[in-house]
C-alpha cells in the first residue's frame, strides 16, 4: 500500500511541475500574440472545460501533467482550428527570438517554482539544515561550559595537544572522539576548539575527560 502511495504522490508532483512548465509556454505565447487553441490541466477525458475569449481551458481525468496547444507546432498541422489562424498568430509567423523565449518559458517557471518551494519550507518549517556544527546547548558542568564555548558559536577545528593531531569539523559526526579514532589511552586530553563566533575567530582550551563506559571524550 506505502509503495502504491509512494508512486501516487511521485505522480502528482511530476504532474505539478509539467503543468507549471506548460503554464509558463502558453503565457509566453499569450504575450507574443500566438493563438493557443487549449489550455489543458491533465491527460485522457476531458471532465471539466471552459471556452475563454479564444482558448479552451479543460480538466482531463488523469492529473499527471498538461499540455498547451499551439498554432503552428507541428502536432496541431492536421488541427482543423488551427488552419484559418493569421500566420502571425503562429510559431512560424513570430521573430525567432520570441519562438526562443516561448520555448524556454516552461524551464523558467519551473526555476521559479522551485525558489518558491523553498521559500516556503523556510516560512513554515524553519531554518533549513545546514552542513555546520553549531552549538544549541551547552550542558552544566560540561568541558565545554568551563572553557567558555556559547550557544552560536560553530566549532571549526579541533586541535589535540596530547596526540598533535587536526581535525577539520564541518558536522557533529566529526566531534565524535575516541580513544580509538585519536589513538590514545589517556583519561584527559586537551584540545584547543577554534570556533566562529559571530564575526571573528576564537581558540578555546578544553581539558575533556574520557567516559569509560563508550571510551569516549565528551566536549
Amino acid at each position: 500500500m506505502q509503495n502504491i502511495i509512494n508512486v501516487l504522490v511521485f505522480l502528482l508532483i511530476l504532474g505539478s511541475i509539467i503543468i507549471i512548465h506548460e503554464l509558463g509556454h502558453f503565457l509566453a505565447a499569450k504575450f507574443f500574440g500566438v493563438y493557443c487553441g487549449q489550455f489543458s490541466i491533465g491527460f485522457g477525458p476531458k471532465i471539466w472545460s471552459k471556452k475563454g475569449k479564444e482558448t479552451e481551458y479543460e480538466i482531463r481525468a488523469l492529473p499527471f501533467g498538461g499540455f498547451v496547444a499551439m498554432a503552428g507546432e507541428e502536432n496541431q498541422e492536421d488541427n482543423e482550428e488551427m488552419q484559418d489562424i493569421p500566420i502571425e498568430r503562429t510559431l512560424k509567423g513570430i521573430k525567432a527570438y520570441q519562438k526562443v523565449i516561448i520555448f524556454l518559458a516552461g524551464v523558467f517557471m519551473n526555476f521559479i517554482l522551485a525558489i518558491v518551494v523553498l521559500l516556503s519550507v523556510n516560512v513554515f518549517a524553519g531554518q533549513l539544515p545546514v552542513n555546520v556544527a553549531q552549538v544549541g546547548t551547552i550542558s552544566q558542568g560540561s568541558a565545554a561550559e568551563k572553557s567558555g564555548l556559547q550557544v552560536g558559536d560553530i566549532i571549526q577545528q579541533v586541535d589535540i595537544v596530547e596526540t598533535g593531531q587536526t581535525i577539520l569539523i564541518s558536522n557533529y559526526e566529526d566531534i565524535y572522539f575516541t580513544q580509538e579514532n585519536l589513538k590514545t589511552t589517556a583519561n584527559e586530553i586537551t584540545m584547543n576548539v577554534t570556533v566562529q563566533r559571530q564575526n571573528e575567530k576564537k581558540v578555546l582550551t578544553m581539558k575533556v575527560q574520557c567516559d569509560q563506559t563508550d571510551a569516549r571524550y565528551r566536549l
